[in-house]
């Protein structure tokens, strides 16, 4: 694949679209200069596939990734969709400097973060886009098999997942639990308390990074209700805002493009792991656990002897049911 081509016909293909845009605009859709230029960018675009050899390479790919798809054709439905992303949207390295350094000169980011990571390349960028599009397809399947809708007890609708619903739609409980926590306004803070950044957005810091804050107070009111977030796994939601440091495709942008399947076994299996925990308590000192709490922090944050957290630890040990899937992978 010759690299320098592939990305003149790419940005050929980018101009095609624009022009089609225009068309349609002016003149309809089935307007003769519509249909033409359509049938223009259709050509190119196959050409464009042909030569990023795009079949084969969803091929390879399908030994790793299929098992999460129904079928092969939803599999390469999807590659197909993100790739046509991932074609309009590329953009060169020499544009994306130019653009940085604007945002730099604006203090929208950093100094470090003029030059982008990743080698330029049109394959580095659809690896990318693939890499979220997979980690959104799996996240979207696991919550439906996870997370039946539940009753929202705030706002009694049916949602799911509910800890996604209650950092997007309750934004007034967000501030009711943060005030309840530090008892000082939330937007009051210029410095987060907990990790001690500064943040423009203290109500976006805390959703995205400390959410625990929040959930600490809903498991009071609701006990009923187990919610936890995850780091470092697929369930740990990066912010989007340019201040708040790195999004999850950031942390893929230098990985190999099959890397990212292994991150999708450690969430299924930490998922196994969860469904096999009957006990209210083990399955909170699991929680816990996986969020880097010590025993001492987890005996504070639950009132438990250290005797209690011993116990509980071991019948998770002695869990046959999970020690079986553990040598299973």
């Amino acid at each position: 694949m010759r690299e320098d081509f592939l990305q003149k016909m790419v940005f050929d293909f980018q101009e095609i679209v624009k022009q089609e845009h225009f068309l349609f605009q002016e003149y309809g859709v089935e307007s003769p200069e519509a249909i033409r230029i359509k049938t223009k960018k259709d050509i190119l675009y196959k050409a464009i596939e042909k030569e990023y050899c795009l079949p084969q390479r969803i091929k390879t790919w399908a030994n790793s990734y299929l098992v999460f798809f129904d079928s092969y054709d939803d599999f390469y439905a999807l590659c197909r969709k993100v790739f046509y992303e991932s074609v309009v949207n590329f953009k060169s390295l020499k544009t994306r400097i130019y653009e940085n350094q604007k945002k730099y000169k604006k203090g929208k980011i950093k100094e470090k973060n003029i030059i982008p990571k990743g080698n330029g390349e049109l394959n580095t960028f659809f690896a990318q886009c693939l890499s979220n599009e997979l980690v959104n397809y799996y996240n979207s399947l696991q919550a439906q098999c996870r997370n039946p809708k539940v009753r929202c007890p705030i706002c009694m609708e049916l949602v799911s997942p509910l800890k996604k619903h209650l950092k997007e739609d309750h934004e007034e409980y967000v501030r009711k639990a943060w005030n309840n926590q530090w008892n000082k306004h939330m937007d009051a803070f210029e410095v987060c308390p907990v990790c001690g950044v500064n943040t423009k957005s203290m109500f976006n810091h805390i959703i995205s990074r400390h959410p625990d804050v929040i959930y600490d107070l809903f498991r009071v009111e609701y006990p009923q209700y187990m919610l936890s977030e995850i780091p470092y796994s697929l369930d740990f939601e990066y912010s989007n805002n340019e201040d708040e440091g790195n999004t999850l495709a950031d942390l893929l942008y230098n990985q190999d493009e099959n890397s990212i399947i292994d991150e999708i076994y450690y969430k299924h299996l930490i998922s196994q792991i969860k469904n096999h925990i009957e006990d209210s308590e083990e399955l909170e000192m699991f929680h816990m656990i996986l969020n880097g709490y010590s025993r001492s922090e987890v005996c504070k944050r639950t009132n438990w002897s250290q005797e209690k957290y011993t116990k509980l630890k071991n019948n998770l040990k002695r869990n046959n049911r999970i020690k079986k899937i553990l040598a299973i992978n």
